[in-house]
C-alpha cells in the first residue's frame, strides 16, 4: 500500500493547479487505472511466463496457502501442458480457507495436487524438486515477508537442500529492513486455537507473517526476471 500510496502522490504532484478539478480527478483516475495495470495485472502475466520456464517436466512442486503469482505460473504450466504435480502445505491456523480456494482452483484445471498439513513438510520434501512461494513484501536485503509457516517451509528445505523461489511483484518491494517477525506485523483471530474453555488465563497469539532471511531464498521471480535477494536494492533505486 504504501509503494501505490507514494505512486499517487508523486501523480498528483504533476498536476497543473489550473487544472479544473473534472480533468484534474480524470488524470487521478487514469493514473490509478495504469498503476493497477502495469505493477499489478500487467505484471502477474509476466511472473507467470517467467516462472514457467522454471518448472520441468514431471516436476513436484511444493507451495503453500494461497498465492495468485505462484498459482498464475502453475496454472501456465498446465495450459502448456508440461506435466507436473504440486503439494499444497496448509497453514490451518488464520488461513481463513485461502488453502483450500488454491486447491480447488488447480484441481479444476486438471493439476494434481497432495495436500497437507505443516506438520507433513519435512516427510513430503524429500520428494519435492522445488518450492514457490507468494510474499506479501520483500525488503531491501532481500529478506521475504509473507504469511507465517513461511520461514518454516523454508528452512526444512534448505535442510534437504532443495531450491526455494519467492514469486513477487515489484510494487511489493520495499526500502524498509525488518530483522525479525515482532518488529513489524499483524495478529489474526484466535478462533480455533486449542479449547479457550479448558486453558483459561492463557494468553493466544496468532500472528499473520514472519520473515525469511535471504539466505534461504534461491531467486526471487519478478515481472523483471529471475533476480538474486542481493538485487532487490538495486531494482528499487531503478523503479524510483
Amino acid at each position: 500500500m504504501g509503494n501505490a500510496f507514494n505512486f499517487l502522490k508523486t501523480h498528483i504532484l504533476k498536476l497543473s493547479p489550473d487544472l479544473n478539478g473534472d480533468i484534474a480527478k480524470q488524470f487521478v483516475s487514469e493514473g490509478i487505472d495504469r498503476f493497477v495495470q502495469e505493477r499489478i495485472i500487467f505484471a502477474s502475466s509476466v511472473i507467470a511466463r517467467v516462472g514457467v520456464e522454471k518448472i520441468n517436466e514431471d516436476d513436484v512442486i511444493l507451495t503453500f496457502s494461497y498465492s495468485a503469482s505462484v498459482l498464475s505460473i502453475l496454472l501456465l504450466a498446465r495450459k502448456n501442458a508440461i506435466p507436473f504435480r504440486v503439494i499444497l502445505v496448509d497453514p490451518r491456523v488464520g488461513d481463513g480457507g485461502a488453502c483450500s480456494r488454491m486447491a480447488k482452483e488447480l484441481l479444476g484445471c486438471g493439476v494434481k495436487v497432495t495436500y497437507v498439513g505443516m506438520e507433513g513438510v519435512s516427510y513430503v520434501m524429500r520428494d519435492v524438486d522445488k518450492i514457490m512461494l507468494g510474499a506479501e513484501g520483500v525488503m531491501s536485503n532481500g529478506s521475504v515477508f509473507a504469511r507465517v509457516g513461511t520461514l518454516g517451509v523454508a528452512q526444512v528445505a534448505s535442510a534437504y537442500r532443495k531450491p526455494v523461489l519467492v514469486c513477487c511483484e515489484g510494487y511489493k518491494f520495499t526500502n524498509k529492513v525488518q530483522l525479525d517477525s515482532i518488529t513489524h506485523n499483524e495478529l489474526g483471530s484466535t478462533d480455533g486455537m486449542g479449547t479457550k474453555e479448558d486453558n483459561d488465563g492463557a494468553d493466544y497469539l496468532n500472528l499473520l507473517y514472519d520473515l525469511t532471511p535471504s539466505e534461504l531464498v534461491g531467486g526471487v521471480v519478478t515481472e523483471t526476471g529471475l533476480l538474486p535477494g542481493s538485487s532487490v536494492a538495486v531494482l528499487l533505486r531503478e523503479m524510483e
